[in-house]
């Protein structure tokens, strides 16, 4: 069940977080072009648009609280810091450290792409207070220290017991992880190239294991690295407009070989 957005008061004093991420921003920005756009195809409306990085709407809002988006944070800046090594752009090859590190980033990319939220959770036999004690100031600061916090929701005459939904969703999200990383676990990653034509990235790749890194440069799951045809590029590509949801991006279209656009 889609979760409800759970709102932040005006001006987010305690900086929760709230449009989340599901694909990080700095590997959205490898896909910039030379005035720092990227260009981003909306399949619902068949348009292409040049967006800053930071606009992307590879997002969700507000499915996770804090606890779980510091834990995505880690693994994010352990899978950019190895992609930006010298080591790894000099040698481009994986060691088995970076296995994991790109293996944790996978699985972090897809729970959060497919997951959807959970409705706000009733507590059933908890007979609350008429008024809750806690104003939105002190739920935010607690769940901001990171306390799950329970919210007495006026109900007519009466009221009921609740929890935000998005304080379920990182035991199911490392549980979801913990699946994926054992799969991943039986094979090894291998690094996919191109000298001409150019990778697309999706909002999400659905059952498929790939991990963009870059216009040229893609990562594949039971793949051995090396460097692919125009027309294998065109052939994950095609795939790109299979799997993508709302939206995927490129640095440059015309140089990305799919077919038919949409």
């Amino acid at each position: 069940m889609k979760s409800k957005f759970t709102k932040i008061q005006k001006g987010n004093p305690h900086q929760l977080p709230k449009n989340l991420h599901t694909f990080p921003v700095m590997s959205i920005s490898r896909f910039s072009n030379a005035d720092g756009k990227v260009e981003t195809y909306f399949i619902k409306q068949k348009k292409i648009v040049s967006l800053d990085p930071r606009n992307v709407p590879f997002t969700v809002k507000r499915l996770w609280d804090k606890r779980a988006e510091g834990f995505f944070k880690d693994i994010e800046d352990r899978y950019q810091n190895m992609i930006e090594s010298t080591d790894f752009l000099r040698t481009q090859r994986i060691s088995e450290l970076d296995q994991r590190i790109i293996s944790e980033m996978f699985a972090t990319w897809k729970v959060r792409s497919e997951f959807e939220g959970f409705e706000d959770q009733t507590l059933n036999g908890v007979i609350p207070n008429r008024a809750d004690p806690y104003s939105q100031d002190n739920h935010e600061e607690l769940e901001a220290a990171g306390f799950i916090t329970v919210r007495q929701v006026p109900e007519g005459e009466t009221a009921i017991t609740q929890v935000p939904g998005h304080s379920f969703a990182w035991p199911i999200l490392h549980g979801k992880m913990g699946r994926i990383l054992r799969m991943l676990s039986n094979g090894s990653w291998g690094l996919l190239s191109s000298t001409s034509a150019e990778f697309m990235c999706p909002d999400t790749f659905g059952k498929e294991c790939y991990l963009p890194v870059s216009p040229k440069l893609l990562l594949g799951f039971g793949l051995p690295s090396e460097k692919l045809s125009d027309s294998e590029v065109k052939r994950i590509n095609r795939t790109v407009l299979f799997t993508s949801k709302s939206n995927y991006i490129a640095r440059d279209f015309d140089v990305c070989p799919r077919g038919i656009i949409g």
